[in-house]
């Protein structure tokens, strides 16, 4: 993406990056869409779920549609959508 904005394609093509999808990026990936989803502040997702739980969520939930993470997440925490 920087590359993208420096405009320098001598650059850009030179680069390839890898993304390893591990479970602590899907972790980051799927924390950040809840509380985008949600509107919980992090602190507030923080406070009824730890990071190491959504973690351990990565089986199953990293095979099926984000949606799914999400109805099991507004179910833990008692919202209506």
């Amino acid at each position: 993406m920087a590359l993208e904005v420096i405009n320098d394609e001598s650059k850009s093509s030179a680069y390839n990056p890898v993304f390893i999808r591990r479970p602590e990026y899907w972790t980051g990936w799927a924390l950040a869409y809840f509380q985008w989803y949600s509107n919980l502040s992090f602190s507030a997702i923080d406070d009824k779920i730890s990071i190491d739980k959504i973690c351990s969520m990565y089986n199953p939930y990293h095979e099926m549609d984000i949606s799914q993470f999400c109805d099991y997440m507004i179910k833990y925490f008692d919202l209506e959508k």
